[in-house]
């Protein structure tokens, strides 16, 4: 599981808290509003990046995040990444004419095979892809007369984000896209727009 955290540090809060003094809770308002929009930008930006490396679509890999927000109590927001693998299934496993199932992970790289896999129902009544072997190799266990059968996965969602995403950092946006919306937050609750 991976995650990013978004959070104002002391300084920054003190400030925001000095400007609004007359506003009961002002601050903690305006700094959980500012947090909580800067981590759905966030979140919504390290969704387009995976989905730019894989061939997933958007709503199946932001089912896999969730999204912590800042509420009284708590000044940060946290995005998390789980961990699970993801059913072949969902990068558009489809069967051949030949023995086999195709699949496609990367976006930019084209579809793979595994020749002893078939796409049945599981016991949930989803389509599901199966192969009969060993995890680990192709040889059979000592004395067992049959292979375990079991579902391929592909990679998680975390586990693309530190491998393709993580050379690319979201803190310099984040700093200065939290900045922003806090200070615009302040904005509204000086103004009297929200309140």
């Amino acid at each position: 599981m991976t995650s990013l955290r978004i959070r104002v540090n002391d300084t920054q809060f003190a400030s925001v808290q000095k400007l609004l003094r007359a506003y009961p809770r002002g601050a903690e308002k305006a700094i959980n509003r500012g947090v909580n929009k800067t981590a759905v930008t966030i979140r919504s930006r390290v969704v387009r990046g995976i989905a730019g490396k894989i061939a997933l679509k958007q709503k199946d890999i932001r089912a896999r995040t969730k999204l912590l927000r800042a509420r009284r109590g708590r000044r940060g927001a946290t995005i998390i990444l789980r961990a699970r693998r993801i059913s072949i299934m969902k990068f558009g496993a489809r069967a051949t004419k030949r023995k086999g199932v195709t699949y496609r992970i990367k976006k930019s790289g084209g579809r793979q095979r595994i020749r002893t896999a078939w796409i049945a129902m599981d016991r949930g009544g989803k389509p599901r892809v199966f192969r009969r072997g060993p995890k680990g190799g192709p040889e059979a266990a000592p004395g067992s007369p049959r292979l375990p059968i079991f579902a391929p996965t592909g990679p998680s969602v975390a586990q693309v984000y530190e491998d393709q995403l993580s050379g690319r950092t979201f803190d310099g946006d984040m700093a200065n896209l939290l900045q922003k919306n806090v200070d615009k937050q302040v904005r509204l609750l000086l103004d009297g727009i929200t309140k």
